[in-house]
């Protein structure tokens, strides 16, 4: 992927929008900007974290290939850095399957990840990528789980004991006239 030039004015627009909650990343540049703020973050060896990538192989395989580039990691030394799940073959289909939001099964795995990210031998999750699956006809709900991944309940038992709030990087395709890095909401409401 080649650099664009980022205005100073939008970049440093961008830069005010922090936080936890689910952001919208539209466009090439803010697709940049967001791999630069990425960066800082992975690189930051004084508070790790491990950055969650949901999406299908070719497009993580593109992400990876950016992060490589940036110089953030080297290639196919993801962990302890990154985590992903590969895409698969569903029972009785002869076709792989990204795991995504559109699936509570895999929204749950991507929950049960965050919550128990140091046992399974990562850093905290500091951050989730969503990978283009903004793929949905009109009517259908594709990211259907993606609201359980703003507000990720943590039990002790059966005591709540605390909720686990992230940026959620909602990476989507547009016709590219246009860059949009905003942050949506601190939460969505769940699509029925």
């Amino acid at each position: 992927m080649s650099t664009i030039p980022i205005k100073k004015e939008l970049r440093e627009e961008w830069d005010k929008v922090t936080g936890p909650g689910l952001y919208s990343v539209l466009g090439d540049a803010a697709y940049q900007y967001m791999c630069e703020r990425l960066k800082w973050i992975s690189l930051d060896r004084g508070d790790p974290h491990t950055i969650l990538v949901i999406g299908s192989d070719d497009e993580k395989a593109r992400f990876f290939k950016q992060m490589v580039e940036m110089g953030v990691v080297d290639e196919g030394e993801w962990n302890p850095w990154f985590f992903f799940y590969n895409d698969y073959v569903p029972e009785g289909e002869e076709d792989y399957q990204a795991r995504g939001t559109t699936s509570e099964v895999d929204t749950e795995d991507f929950c049960n990840f965050i919550r128990n990210a140091r046992v399974k031998e990562f850093y905290p999750v500091g951050v989730v990528v969503i990978l283009y699956e903004d793929l949905g006809d009109v009517g259908e709900h594709y990211q259907k789980y993606l609201d359980r991944l703003l507000k990720i309940p943590v039990w002790r038992g059966s005591t709540l004991e605390k909720h686990i709030e992230l940026p959620v990087f909602n990476v989507s395709r547009t016709d590219n006239t246009w860059w949009e890095f905003s942050k949506a909401s601190a939460s969505i409401p769940p699509q029925d």
